[in-house]
């Protein structure tokens, strides 16, 4: 029986479909990037408008805009999705390296530029090969889409998540907790696509309408949460707890349609806690190493963004006594206290951070390697040393001769040691993928001459335009995997 909609308002509602997109930035050996269709088909990959095979579905590799894209297949919850995404680092980490083409490094990053040549006065910064695109994606029910709670919980959520969840990166002004912070203006929510590429106006996140989505989604019933203000970082944890919450505060706002509104899961409470102006919120936490600024609240209350946190934190418990969550979202939950307790240990400004930070906040080590040797005051983008080191930190592949990757060296050994990690990779391989991702597998592999068309649709060897069906078909509840 296919799950409905009003399955997400149930007492045990469905793990939610998610997935990523991280453009990685190739710095060419003498301008522009390398990584394009061609490419992919000379290495032997399948030449589905660039789907390949990833962990039971279908990832997708393509170029766009110049830069070498991974797309994770359609899967089920957050686990699934994090560990998707880190596996897009070795996917292309392998098509560079095999391409066998000369290069000057890899880079997951976003929001900031790869210089070419010495950066000083007057001369001028290149983008040459940098990425700025990653994206994280949450299907829901389109009835939820123009709640009450949807845009103001969505962006008090995402503008206070900076606290943990960027992946950091070193400006003018100093070193800042978030990188896509920059580039937002604006209403925070758009429910369009015509902001997604202006900077500076960008939204933290797009709701495309049922029209506009119709090659990704293909059923009107659903919606696509695209959440655009997020940093690729490399930990797993960190991964696996900023898609959740995503997931978390969406859920929320689903249960306010079971008419449960009484205590703190209350539409009135929950709309309390929301931050008056999110966008400047965002903004001013981001670069807020004391984590101690605050800023009001839509009931004129002074609030930190740990504040903020703790407060959709407290929702989340008890939204998991009120509702039957999937194992992972629970797992998520009991790792989010632990990392927001540790930040409350942590000064980020005298570059002091726990030991439950440092292993699961992706801003955290790469503030300490770029401020090696530096005095806190002294750590600016102005110092081209440290704007080097900053960039280095964000490189998967290194270029010819060059020892680095350092942030990627890292996150291997952290990724094993943290003690998610058993329980996150347990719970990824038993989610699966959503029944329409699993069509959209066997249709690739059997080649029978179809051809992707895009995420919903396919043509077949007759010609004719086919629907690989609905992200939530037959058997998506029963993907669920106990604890």
């Amino acid at each position: 029986m296919s799950v409905r909609p009003e399955a997400f308002w149930s007492e045990s509602p469905p793990e939610r479909v998610t997935g990523s997109e991280c453009e990685y930035g190739v710095q060419g050996a003498s301008s522009g990037s390398f990584v394009l269709p061609t490419t992919l088909a000379r290495l032997g990959y399948p030449n589905h408008a660039g789907y390949m095979g990833s962990a039971g579905g279908r990832g997708r590799i393509y170029a766009d805009m110049g830069h070498s894209e991974y797309a994770t297949s359609e899967v089920m919850g957050p686990a699934a999705a994090a560990v998707g995404d880190l596996e897009g680092v070795e996917r292309i980490a392998d098509i560079v390296t095999r391409s066998g083409q000369p290069h000057r490094g890899v880079y997951r990053t976003a929001g900031t530029f790869i210089p070419d040549g010495r950066v000083g006065d007057g001369i001028t910064r290149s983008s040459e090969g940098v990425t700025s695109g990653y994206h994280q994606n949450f299907m829901f029910p389109r009835a939820v889409e123009f709640d009450e709670l949807t845009d103001p919980l969505i962006a008090t959520s995402l503008a206070s998540r900076v606290a943990w969840a960027g992946a950091g990166a070193l400006r003018e002004e100093g070193f800042v907790l978030s990188q896509k912070v920059w580039g937002t203006g604006g209403a925070p929510i758009a429910h369009g696509i015509e902001r997604r590429t202006t900077h500076g106006r960008k939204p933290m996140a797009i709701i495309p309408s049922a029209v506009h989505d119709a090659d990704t989604v293909g059923d009107a019933d659903w919606a696509r949460l695209e959440v655009r203000m997020t940093d690729p970082g490399m930990g797993l944890a960190n991964r696996f707890l900023d898609f959740a919450a995503t997931s978390l505060t969406l859920r929320l706002i689903e249960l306010q349609r079971t008419g449960k509104r009484d205590g703190t899961l209350g539409g009135k409470r929950l709309l309390e806690l929301c931050l008056a102006q999110p966008v400047a919120a965002a903004h001013r936490f981001a670069s807020d190493l004391s984590l101690q600024r605050t800023v009001l609240t839509r009931a004129g209350k002074e609030i930190s963004a740990l504040d903020t946190q703790e407060g959709l934190l407290d929702a989340f418990e008890m939204l998991a006594q009120e509702v039957a969550l999937p194992a992972d979202e629970l797992l998520a939950i009991r790792g989010l206290r632990t990392l927001i307790d540790g930040l409350r240990g942590s000064q980020p400004h005298e570059l002091s951070y726990d030991r439950r930070v440092s292993t699961a906040a992706d801003f955290a080590p790469r503030h300490l390697f770029v401020s090696k040797g530096k005095t806190p005051d002294q750590v600016t983008s102005r110092d081209y040393q440290l704007m080097r080191r900053d960039l280095l930190w964000a490189q998967v592949v290194s270029g010819d001769g060059e020892k680095a990757c350092y942030g990627r060296r890292y996150w291997e050994v952290m990724n094993e040691r943290h003690e998610l990690t058993p329980e996150i990779r347990r719970l990824a391989g038993a989610a699966g993928v959503s029944p329409r991702a699993s069509r959209r597998a066997d249709i690739i592999d059997a080649s029978n001459g179809a051809r992707v068309w895009n995420w919903a649709r396919y043509e077949d060897p007759a010609g004719q335009k086919q629907s690989f069906g609905s992200v939530y078909g037959e058997g998506a509840a029963s993907t669920r995997r106990a604890a």
